[in-house]
């Protein structure tokens, strides 16, 4: 599980999700819970490109990603990034609340997900 704080800003939110499936591939792991709480929001276009790079890191991932945002502002774009990712044969979940992140990614499979908010490399990124 990674929860996530401080900025939202591109190449920090890039750097993540490539720690993130480093770390799930180093660890023999499938299944992440990913909890955003990130101030602020990105310009369309931004959010666009952003959600594209991501999705081609996640594509040969073989990750299953429960994802929460905690900001409201962002909530939408995360949704359709999220929706972007399933429409690339990704295998994610957004969802408003870590409880029922966890619920689904427990019906996904029984694997503990691992918490890359432990990861030096993430913590030099959070607030």
């Amino acid at each position: 599980m990674g929860y996530v704080t401080g900025e939202r800003a591109g190449d920090a939110v890039l750097d993540l999700w490539a720690e993130t499936i480093n770390q799930c591939h180093l660890n023999d792991l499938n299944h992440v819970l990913m909890t955003f709480a990130l101030r602020g929001k990105y310009q369309p276009f931004n959010a666009i490109e952003i959600y594209q790079a991501v999705i081609e890191m996640l594509k040969h991932s073989n990750l299953t990603i429960a994802f929460v945002d905690l900001n409201h502002l962002s909530i939408p774009d995360s949704q359709v990034a999220c929706n972007m990712g399933v429409g690339q044969g990704i295998d994610v979940a957004f969802f408003d609340n870590q409880f029922d992140a966890k619920s689904w990614l427990k019906q996904q499979d029984k694997s503990l997900a691992i918490d890359v908010s432990k990861s030096p490399y993430i913590s030099k990124h959070s607030a």
